[in-house]
C-alpha cells in the first residue's frame, strides 16, 4: 500500500510538472507583447556581452570595461527570461536541485567579476570570473531548451579535446 501511494504521488508531481509546463507555453501564446518585450530584453543583454567581448584585448590594461558591459549583459539575458517566467517561478527554477550548480557557477562567476574587476583590479581573475559567469549562464538558458545541455557538453568534450591535441603538438610529444 506504501509502494501505491508512492507510485501516485510520484505521477501526481509529474503531472503537476507537465501542467504547469503547460501552462507556461499557454500563457506565451496568449501573450505576445509579452514575449516581445522578453525578446527585447533578451536581444539588449546580448548586445551588450557582444559589446564587451570588443573590450575584451584591453582585458590586461583595464578590465572594467569589459567586466561591468559582461556582467550587465548576462544580467539582462537572465533578467529577460525572469520577466518571461515571473519572478518567483524563476528562482524557484533557479534553485531546483539539478539547476542548482548552474545558479551557483553563475552567482560566484558573477561576484567574483565584481571583486576581481573593482576591489582586487586582477585581469587574470577577472578572466576565470568571467569565465566561470560565461559557463554558467550558459548552462543555465541551455537548461531550458530540449537537449541544450547534451549540445553544450558535446561542444565542451570537442573543445578539450582539441585543446589537449594542440597542448601535445606544442610539446612535441
Amino acid at each position: 500500500q506504501q509502494k501505491a501511494a508512492l507510485a501516485a504521488s510520484s505521477a501526481k508531481d509529474g503531472l503537476a510538472k507537465a501542467g504547469a509546463g503547460l501552462g507556461g507555453i499557454g500563457a506565451l501564446a496568449m501573450s505576445p507583447v509579452k514575449l516581445a518585450q522578453f525578446a527585447g530584453l533578451f536581444m539588449l543583454g546580448f548586445m551588450l556581452i557582444s559589446l564587451s567581448l570588443s573590450f575584451l584585448p584591453l582585458l590586461p590594461i583595464n578590465p572594467a570595461k569589459f567586466a561591468l558591459l559582461f556582467a550587465l549583459g548576462s544580467l539582462t539575458m537572465l533578467g529577460s527570461v525572469a520577466f518571461l517566467r515571473g519572478p518567483q517561478a524563476f528562482f524557484a527554477i533557479a534553485l531546483q536541485r539539478d539547476k542548482m550548480p548552474f545558479t551557483v557557477c553563475y552567482g560566484v562567476g558573477l561576484l567574483g567579476t565584481f571583486w576581481a574587476t573593482l576591489i582586487a583590479r586582477s585581469y587574470p581573475f577577472t578572466g576565470v570570473f568571467a569565465f566561470m559567469q560565461a559557463v554558467g549562464l550558459l548552462y543555465f538558458l541551455a537548461s531550458f531548451v530540449p537537449g541544450g545541455k547534451s549540445v553544450l557538453n558535446f561542444f565542451g568534450r570537442l573543445s578539450g579535446r582539441a585543446a589537449r591535441a594542440v597542448f601535445r603538438s606544442g610539446t612535441g610529444k
